[in-house]
Formats: C-alpha cells, structure tokens, sequence
C-alpha cells in the first residue's frame, strides 16, 4: 500500500486551493467586466406544469363596469381589451385589438382605481395565469366564451392577496404599508367551478364556485361540476418615487375612497376560443403538474417592474 507523506498531500491541497482562487478571481473580473455571466447560457427556469399564463398591459380608466349595473359606479383600471366600456358585449371585445401577449386574448380584466397614502396609483399590468390549482387536470375545460366572473370584494375578501411585488413571497390579506420595493401588487384569484349552464347570474357570482381541493374535499361540487382552470391574476402598481410607505383605500364612486378589504377583480371572458382551448388541451390537461411547463404555456409578458 502507498503511503503519502504529509509534506506532499499538504503541498498538493495548498496548490488546489491557490488554483481555486485564481478561478474565482478570473469570473469576478468577468463579471465586474460584463456586468453578468452572460444570460444565454443559463438554462431556462423549470416551472411547474398544469397551467399557462399571459399577461396584459393597463389599458385606461374609466367609470364604467361591463358587468354589474351600479348606481353608484366607481373609477375602474382596465387590462387587456382595449375597447371595454360599460356597454360592452361579448361580439363587440372579439372585434376589438388587444393588450394582451398572447393575441388570442381579447378579455377584459379590471379593478377599482387604488390610492396610495392619498396619490392615485397608475398601474402598470396585470400578470394573469390559468392553472390546475389541485383539481384533476386531465378533467379541466376551457373557460365558456363570454363567461363573466367577479372575484374578492367584502364577500371573498380572502381571495386577494397583497404583497410587494413578484420577490415578495410575504403574501397577506391586508396590503403592506411599507414595500421597499417601490413596488405593490394584488393577486385576486377567480373561481373555479362552473354550473355549466349560466355566463352570468343575478349577484355575478351564484353560477360560480370555487374547488375545494383541501384534504378530503371533492374539487368541484355537484351544483357547478364543470372544472375549469383557476385564474389568479396578479395586478401591478409603481409607487411614487421617494415615497415607500403609505396606506391602500380603493375606489367606492363619486369621489370616495373605501379600505381595501373592497378590492376585487372582474373578468369577461374574450379569448379566441380555439386558442383557449388548444391551450387547455397542451398546458393543462396534457402537462402533469409535475412536469416541465412547455415553452408555450409560458408567460410571454415582460417582468419589468415587478
């Protein structure tokens, strides 16, 4: 048996570590040279599989709802199609452009107008995914051509989410009055169970539900059987410069300001439906949730400001 001495192994580590050095000195130079290790040689994050994304720009604001009759309306942002208005159809968002990545999306998605410590925030998108959420993926179908949903607000005050943008994963029910970040987001996430029958209903809401996929739970129940995918759409605001801190009040109509458990989202559905459903077909039922998202189930929205 050969047996070194301790005088070569310690000359022989010193030489590793000296070498080890030299390479780590040579990528910081690179890197304080570039700026970066260069992007394209990073390999493309995995996500998870079972759903798809798009995302769609702040389009403008307005007092109007294409979906409730209120007497009392209220300043809304909208996203996506760039036409809606409170008289708005189903046929008249399919002939109209959209600012949505994904062309085939011509929905409409808005919120009430937010203030922030007494300043109107100006969102800047809205980041919005279509996932299996624990339901049975090969059963999902694709979402009713114009199908109408509102999600949070006082009655489902826990369906929305704040936080300080995409690196915050501190979630919370109350919005943050600190986000360093510079940056405040809402996710508000929509049901997903339809009773198969009804676009829309009396209150908005009845011919929805949400899954119960908690231990034990059934998914969809026997009132709304149709699985559909659970959207969560995530919505964008830049905070004024210099001024991270601050309180949410979200619009109420003619001039007042309510607190922000009044948050909610609205969604009228617009998609090409053939792309809908070719979406639903290849990202969800044909993806395992454990699987790599294919390249085209991913979201081709920019992060900036996020």
């Amino acid at each position: 048996m050969r047996v070194w001495s301790s005088r070569l192994v310690g000359e022989g580590w010193t030489a590793l570590v000296r070498a080890a050095g030299v390479l780590v000195l040579a990528l910081a130079l690179i890197v304080a040279v570039t700026g970066r290790l260069d992007a394209e040689d990073r390999p493309a994050p995995k996500q998870p599989g079972a759903q798809f994304a798009t995302g769609c720009k702040f389009g403008h604001t307005a007092s109007a709802d294409p979906i409730t009759d209120d007497s009392h309306p209220h300043l809304h942002d909208f996203f996506g199609n760039a036409s809606t208005s409170g008289s708005s159809t189903y046929d008249s968002l399919r002939k109209a452009k959209t600012g949505c990545f994904h062309q085939a999306d011509r929905s409409a998605y808005w919120v009430p107008a937010v203030r922030w410590d007494g300043e109107r925030l100006t969102p800047s998108r809205a980041s919005i995914y279509y996932r299996t959420a624990g339901k049975d993926h090969e059963r999902v179908r694709a979402v009713p051509p114009a199908l109408k949903m509102i999600a949070g607000g006082l009655q489902e005050r826990n369906h929305v989410l704040w936080s300080c943008g995409r690196k915050d994963k501190t979630k919370s029910q109350a919005p943050p009055r600190r986000c360093e970040s510079g940056v405040l987001a809402a996710t508000v996430y929509f049901p997903d169970c339809w009773d198969g029958r009804n676009l829309d209903s009396a209150d908005h809401r009845y011919h929805v539900e949400y899954a119960d996929t908690t231990d034990g739970g059934r998914g969809c129940p026997g009132s709304h059987p149709v699985p559909l995918p659970s959207v969560d759409a995530t919505f964008f605001y830049e905070l004024p410069a210099g001024d991270p801190s601050g309180r949410v009040l979200v619009s109420a109509g003619h001039g007042f300001w309510e607190e922000p458990a009044n948050y909610h989202a609205d969604l009228f559905n617009a998609w090409d439906q053939e792309s809908l459903t070719r979406l639903v077909r290849e990202c969800i039922n044909g993806t395992k949730p454990t699987e790599p998202l294919p390249d085209q189930c991913r979201n081709p929205a920019p992060r900036r400001g996020e």
